[in-house]
């Protein structure tokens, strides 16, 4: 990997036991097909992006925890243009993380949504989005969402899948979120239980 600063990370394959990002802002460019498998903790501490540079695609696999833990003023976006696949947790902190390629969430992940008003996190896939596993779902602050209230927590190119568990589905005073899957994106709707 190549930052914009001109320090220089070269691997073709990278089996991570513990990684932190904490560059400044950088670019981190994938070359030639760069496999990133994490196993255990990766905390993306920036608001860089990881950038495609060569072909062929490069691929970041999640068995771990993934955390994008900072953003400098609290609406950055993080691209990721890397074949992403979740088998673990993944949760972002602060900031937002877009996938430029495609979003894989295997039986096994686990994708983490806070919702406090109207700041809540929302997940853009250029590509297409395969979901399956545990959407987890956090009310920050003690907000309690009104009813007919929607949130939308993805936009892709195409969807397929559900989310086989959903942890936190009841509000509580008798409302629910409602999944509602559509072809390019996927909402939380508050409704009556």
């Amino acid at each position: 990997m190549q930052s914009e600063n001109g320090l220089y990370f070269v691997f073709r394959s990278l089996q991570a036991t513990y990684l932190i990002y904490a560059g400044l802002g950088e670019t981190i460019n994938l070359y030639l097909g760069a496999l990133i498998d994490n196993n255990d903790s990766f905390d993306i501490q920036t608001d860089a992006n990881m950038v495609h540079a060569q072909n062929p695609n490069s691929i970041l696999n999640n068995d771990g925890t993934l955390t994008k833990s900072f953003s400098g003023d609290g609406d950055s976006v993080t691209k990721i243009a890397a074949e992403f696949t979740n088998s673990g947790d993944f949760s972002v902190a602060s900031g937002s993380v877009d996938f430029q390629r495609t979003f894989t969430q295997t039986s096994d992940g686990t994708l983490f949504v806070d919702i406090a008003d109207s700041d809540f996190d929302s997940f853009a896939i250029t590509q297409g989005a395969t979901l399956d596993g545990i959407l987890d779902i956090n009310l920050a602050g003690g907000y309690t969402p009104p009813v007919t209230t929607t949130f939308e927590i993805m936009t892709c190119n195409t969807c397929s899948g559900t989310f086989a568990t959903i942890i936190n589905q009841s509000i509580g005073n008798g409302t629910e979120f409602v999944p509602n899957y559509g072809s390019n994106d996927v909402t939380l709707e508050v409704m009556n239980e």
